[in-house]
């Protein structure tokens, strides 16, 4: 098992830490940068996978759900190299549970 501080976050907070989805490592592609200083140097083929992720307070959840209810589906639009994780994250289980009790002690 490979741990980051990323995937860190992901055990330790699931209700405010979300793997959105992720970017296999044959489909990540580096673009070419314009100039090179001295000379050209090939980058190698990334050797994981790229996981998408949003840390957010419920506050945050909430208002951008409310004013882009479609904002996961756009974001899987315009990224369509990604394997994305398209349920609905306002009904999700586990968060709701916890961030129901967040917003009744509000």
């Amino acid at each position: 098992m490979i741990t980051n501080p990323y995937s860190n976050l992901l055990a330790a907070y699931p209700h405010l830490c979300y793997k959105l989805g992720t970017i296999p490592a044959h489909e990540i592609a580096y673009a070419s940068p314009q100039s090179w200083i001295i000379q050209e140097t090939s980058l190698p083929q990334a050797s994981w996978n790229l996981h998408i992720i949003a840390l957010w307070n419920t506050a945050a959840r909430l208002h951008l759900h409310k004013h882009n209810p479609t904002w996961l589906q756009n974001l899987a639009h315009d990224i369509p190299e990604a394997n994305w994780h398209l349920n609905n994250i306002v009904s999700h289980p586990i968060c709701n549970v916890r961030h129901a009790e967040t917003t009744l002690k509000s």
